[in-house]
Parts: C-alpha cells; structure tokens; sequence
C-alpha cells in the first residue's frame, strides 16, 4: 500500500507563526477562526456610536467626562487572540446531571455525557468512537468553582481545529470577555499544542427555563485563545492536507496507547510535536 504523505516532510513552523488547521470543510469560508479584533460585537457598535454622539453634543468640555471606549482595559482585552466559532447549530434539552442534544447533520437527540448522563460510556471509549459533542460528568466537574447561573456539567463541543504554534509557546483560553450573549461561558485553561494540538470548547451553559431547549446558533463565538507571548505572530488557516491529517492521527494513537494521559501520553506528545512540526524530520 502506498501513502501518498510519505513522499513529504513535516512543515517546520516559523517561529513567529500561529497556525490553525481544520479539516471540517465548512469551517474556513463560513466559520473560521478571527483575529479578535476583527470581531464585530453589538454591544460596542452601539457604545461606539454613542461615544460619537457624545462628542458631537460636547462631551469633551465636560470635566472627567468618561465612556466604556475610553477604557482601555475592556478595549485592549477585545483586541488580544483569536476567537473560535460554532460551526453548528445545537440545541440542548438540559438536565442536573447532562443534556441530550440534536446537532444540524444528526436530526435525532443523542445523550451528551458520551452516551449517558452519570459517569463514562467504556464500551464506547473501546471503539474509540469520536464525540463532537459532550459533557464532562459531574464527577469531573463538582469541585470546580463555577457560577450559579449555570448548569454543574460542562458543555464540551470540538469545532474541528488543531492549532500549531512556535516552539514553547502556550495558549490562553478564555471565555469571551465582554459577549452580545451569555448562554455559553467558556472555562478558563492553557492549552499547550506540545500535549495537544486539538482545539476544544469546554463551557458553562446557563440555566434555561424548566422544559425550555437551549438553541446554540452556528457562528456563535465559543471562546477567545490568546498567545501567552510579546511577540507579534503571524496568523495563518488552512485546510488540512495529507501531512496534518497524519498528525491528528499520529497524536491520537498516541493518546490512546495508554490509560495515563495525563502522565505517559503528554510526554511522548510533546516529543512528537518537537519532532514533527518544529525540527522537519522525515514521515516514517
């Protein structure tokens, strides 16, 4: 059998590069990843026009005159990092202890925690079946500090994108500071690409009315990812070719040849990573 990525070497990432890589042929043209300064959010469109108005009418002969687009904690805070978008339209049918859900390109309700509300689906863990949608049982979740508002579980959903960056460089992920919505709150996290390159939202949802659905529109903005560096780096998105579908591949087997991921998986990840994407050695 012949492999046609064998006949390629791994792309060594420049070092003032950030790379997001989707093989979800939808995601690019539709629901790509934007520089969060590019976002257009409602609520600053109006504070914007506002402010205009103010100067207009002579605010600024007015002693200690103040307004939210002077404020430039709120305002640079919105400019840092990348947001990350649905791709899907959700809806949730939520309870205590999970949620069941339709997804546009499945029109039936499926459970969310991997296939059961309490605890983890081994059987389906052993087929290594993939969830685009989940929640992490309560297990994982009770003793994390969390809002009132919302739900105990985590809303986990995997928008379809890797993300490569320069060498020892890791990922602020928070949830969307100042958003036109709050039905999805992200977590706050580091995502390290030398463990893993998977980008994947893990939210608080907020609690809906007893009996009422939670509709999650395709091109909600999930979460915002910011380089934890000074350095300017150059964005870059692509489809994924041969070579960054061997990737996914070779780090899921990876995560999968051990119980310990935690442990075991995350050092001979960051020793691929080095290795595949950083030093430009040949594919076996």
């Amino acid at each position: 059998m012949k492999f046609p990525w064998r006949k390629k070497k791994s792309e060594i990432i420049e070092e003032d590069k950030i790379l997001f890589i989707t093989s979800e042929l939808n995601n690019i043209e539709n629901f790509p990843i934007v520089e969060a300064k590019n976002w257009k959010w409602e609520w600053a469109r109006k504070s914007r026009e506002e402010y205009l108005q103010h100067l207009k009418d002579g605010a600024e002969k007015i002693p200690a005159y103040s307004h939210v687009s002077r404020c430039p904690g709120i305002i640079d805070i919105c400019k840092e990092g990348y947001i990350v978008q649905t791709n899907r339209e959700i809806i949730l049918e939520p309870g205590e202890e999970g949620f069941a859900y339709i997804v546009s390109d499945s029109p039936r309700f499926q459970e969310g925690a991997h296939g059961v509300f309490k605890g983890v689906n081994y059987e389906a863990i052993q087929k290594k079946e993939i969830h685009t949608i989940s929640n992490l049982p309560l297990q994982v979740t009770e003793l994390i500090s969390k809002p009132d508002w919302c739900y105990p579980w985590l809303f986990k959903y995997i928008p379809g994108w890797q993300v490569i960056t320069p060498p020892d460089i890791k990922l602020l992920v928070i949830p969307i500071p100042y958003p036109d919505d709050w039905t999805v709150v992200h977590s706050f996290g580091v995502l390290d690409p030398s463990i893993s390159t998977q980008v994947n939202c893990q939210a608080w949802i907020k609690k809906a009315k007893d009996g009422e659905q939670i509709h999650i529109k395709p091109g909600t903005p999930l979460m915002q990812i910011i380089p934890l560096t000074n350095r300017k780096l150059n964005f870059d998105q692509r489809y994924a070719h041969d070579t960054d579908q061997l990737w996914e591949h070779k780090l899921r087997h990876v995560q999968a040849g051990t119980f310990l991921q935690a442990i075991s998986a995350r050092k001979l990840a960051a020793k691929m990573y080095k290795l595949f994407w950083h030093e430009g050695k040949k594919i076996p």
